[in-house]
């Protein structure tokens, strides 16, 4: 059930931010290592975090 949810969730957010979710919390990667990967600023990568996991925790609620 949990993890359906999470799924249904996830898919929810836009590749991008799927994208970087999965480089940060799947592989463990640092914001520095993201920033490099996508050629961007940490503190952009860092922003894009953390609008992401509030699009993701509001899209848990909504599920939930």
């Amino acid at each position: 059930w949990l993890s359906q949810l999470v799924r249904r969730s996830l898919s929810k957010l836009t590749i991008e931010q799927q994208h970087l979710l999965a480089l940060r919390f799947s592989t463990d990667f640092s914001i520095e290592e993201i920033a490099r990967l996508l050629g961007q600023h940490p503190n952009q990568v860092k922003t894009l975090q953390f609008a992401s996991l509030e699009q993701l925790r509001l899209h848990l609620e909504e599920e939930n």
